[in-house]
């Protein structure tokens, strides 16, 4: 959306990379999908391999869990535990028979552990929920009631990542990290999960990486990720941003065909090898093979393989003389 937005701003010169000519409106989008499309494609994979590698807990299961064992802060009072939640008077607090009679504690149970927090959606909406004392172990996130935390590790935050990886390749593309005239804004208007706001707000961002950032932030206030998983995502965000980049001006002036193909030979067992060799997406390959260098490559049988992946192989008998490989790429079969 920020990229149809940017793209039919009045004020944006259409060049590619901010330098050149400027293009007509169809190669600016069928470029503008495939690099965005690239760079949230590559932050998909990079944010999702940390999250497998990492593991790492999410907001509800920590406050939960660290909330249901008690409070750390004083040995001396009731539900000590060393794990559990500080107490910080007028966010985190003890639950008491004095406290629920005085009426600041009112339906909850001794012992446990309050939070003044959201209390979750009311199903009629008809007034802002506001905040109220309940128990640590039943805090929900700020969402919708059928909208389930991600059942998947936290760290790093996707929002955080994908944003972060469109905004360098905007910026990029356009040649510039701000929204054209300087200033991109959008309206809010209602609220999902309760009734609000009572007036329109505007959300303005300079910048491409504003507006990724306010992606990020959003995770944080609504509770489902804490500020590391944010900054991690950005981090990784700016790396495949700027390579998806580097990578999409390659197949725009067509030097993409010219990489380097890399050939690795790997012994498998006692009687057969595997020949792998790197590829590029969306191009066709034809693996040559020789026993004399001195004689032209011959085609292996078979038709060209369309790459889908980054790499393809063949595996080969052990048997007869020495065969030397290439591979050879083109753009059609």
């Amino acid at each position: 959306m920020v990229a149809n937005d940017v793209a039919d701003n009045p004020l944006l010169v259409k060049k590619i990379g901010g330098t050149g000519s400027v293009v007509d409106d169809l190669e600016w989008d069928v470029k503008t999908y495939f690099a965005i499309n690239a760079a949230s494609h590559e932050a998909a994979c990079a944010c999702w391999a940390i999250k497998r590698y990492y593991n790492a807990y999410r907001p509800m299961s920590c406050v939960r869990y660290l909330g249901g064992l008690g409070q750390s802060s004083n040995p001396a009072l009731p539900s000590y535990h060393t794990n559990g939640l500080p107490l910080i008077t007028n966010l985190i607090e003890l639950v008491t028979s004095s406290s629920i009679t005085s009426g600041r504690h009112a339906g909850l149970t001794p012992g446990k552990i309050a939070l003044l927090v959201w209390p979750g959606e009311t199903p009629q909406r008809v007034t802002p929920n506001g905040v109220r004392w309940l128990h640590a172990d039943t805090w929900t996130t700020y969402q919708r009631s059928n909208f389930v935390v991600p059942a998947f590790p936290g760290y790093v935050s996707g929002h955080s990542t994908f944003s972060r990886s469109a905004a360098e390749v905007l910026t990029a593309l356009t040649g510039s990290k701000y929204f054209p005239g300087g200033l991109g804004t959008y309206t809010i208007s209602n609220l999902l999960n309760e009734k609000g706001p009572s007036q329109p707000v505007t959300l303005t961002y300079a910048t491409y990486y504003d507006a990724a950032d306010g992606a990020g932030l959003s995770r944080i206030y609504g509770g489902i990720h804490p500020p590391i998983d944010n900054i991690g995502g950005r981090r990784v965000g700016e790396m495949t941003g700027k390579g998806v980049w580097e990578t999409a001006k390659k197949y725009f002036d067509g030097s993409i065909s010219n990489s380097p193909i890399n050939l690795a030979f790997k012994k498998i067992n006692a009687t057969q090898a595997e020949v792998r060799y790197n590829t590029l997406r969306g191009m066709y390959y034809r693996l040559q093979a020789t026993t004399n260098l001195n004689n032209a490559m011959v085609d292996i049988p078979g038709p060209p393989i369309l790459a889908l992946d980054s790499s393809l192989a063949i595996t080969n008998n052990l048997t007869g003389t020495n065969v030397f490989y290439r591979a050879v790429r083109t753009l059609t079969p």
